[in-house]
């Protein structure tokens, strides 16, 4: 058997190949008690996510921007997409198809 600083090889080789696989159980144990503890809990029902939810979509426009600086056209975005669904409704019952053209503008 060949000799490495007088350590016969397949000891490195065991050696190296017992630390990969000690590593690889460890992290595939926190990854999976990673993923149990966060379907446990559901972050997206707290209080204070909710509260937020609730003011960006039910808010007054200084509840969303409390200061005069900000994207002020931002705000009513649910309610400018309904006048631009109704804009464009036909009445026939089809929708105005929009597409881009060679610029990247909107157009019929």
């Amino acid at each position: 058997m060949p000799l490495w600083f007088n350590v016969d090889h397949r000891f490195l080789v065991l050696g190296a190949f017992g630390v990969n696989a000690g590593i690889s159980l460890y992290l595939t144990y926190k990854l999976r008690s990673e993923r149990s503890r966060r379907q446990l809990e559901n972050v997206y029902e707290s209080t204070k996510l909710v509260n937020e939810y609730l003011v960006f979509h039910f808010g007054s426009p200084s509840e969303i921007l409390r200061y005069d600086f900000g994207p002020q056209n931002s705000l009513d975005f649910p309610k400018r997409c309904a006048d631009l669904c109704i804009a464009n409704f036909n009445e026939v019952g089809t929708v105005v198809v929009w597409h881009y053209d060679d610029y990247g503008y909107l157009k019929y």
